[in-house]
């Protein structure tokens, strides 16, 4: 939804608008996943990092957790991505939506590794925070407010979120705009950044914090 609205409104007069319409639709993912009870990869790295250094679980359950939650965010992209080119969006008129979403996965698939993983790390630590307050606030309303800016940050900085980016890649892939091997490097380093971003810089800092308190 994000980049198909992304794609009409940078056509029109109005493209400099483009990154907060699609950080404001996207923000919506994230709230269902947080309020519907949904399982997301990139919060679990949070969430299960901390109950392992905790010692709620251990550390095998938790690998375990993330392999089969980012095998089920994977599966559940690729067939978004298929009934997405079903409806006929993506190749009705000339391809201009096919064609947005090429635009932009081979800028994501053409970072260096260095910056790829950065924007990675940059993304999660977003990403995390909201999933912390989702769950720390009590309020709905609260909860949807804070999930919106740490999304919409992340959004309009240009991000890489390795779930989000299954789904994005994944319509460019099933047009011919990128390549396979293109696609597994972009998913596979954000999803190793979107792990040190969540581990590293939320969960341990939170840890030794409550730790010393």
């Amino acid at each position: 939804v994000a980049f198909t609205l992304g794609q009409v409104i940078s056509a029109g007069d109005a493209a400099p608008w483009t990154k907060p319409v699609q950080a404001f639709a996207f923000a919506s993912a994230l709230s269902l996943v947080v309020m519907a009870g949904a399982e997301l990869f990139t919060g679990n790295n949070f969430v299960m990092s901390a109950a392992s250094l905790r010692k709620k679980v251990t550390w095998g359950d938790t690998i375990k957790l993330w392999i089969f939650c980012w095998i089920g965010n994977l599966i559940g992209s690729l067939i978004c991505v298929g009934i997405f080119q079903l409806t006929g969006i993506p190749t009705a008129g000339e391809g201009e939506v096919a064609a947005y979403f090429t635009q932009v996965s081979v800028g994501k698939v053409g970072y260096a590794p260095l910056p790829l993983l950065a924007r990675a790390v940059f993304c999660n630590i977003l990403v995390c925070l909201a999933v912390w307050c989702g769950t720390k606030l009590k309020s709905e309303s609260g909860k949807l407010i804070m999930i919106f800016w740490c999304i919409f940050v992340f959004m309009v900085c240009g991000f890489e979120h390795s779930i989000a980016n299954m789904s994005i890649e994944g319509v460019a892939l099933a047009n011919g705009g990128i390549t396979i091997g293109q696609y597994c490097y972009s998913v596979l380093l954000a999803t190793v950044g979107n792990m040190i971003g969540a581990i590293v810089f939320v969960t341990l800092p939170y840890h030794l914090i409550s730790k010393e308190k």
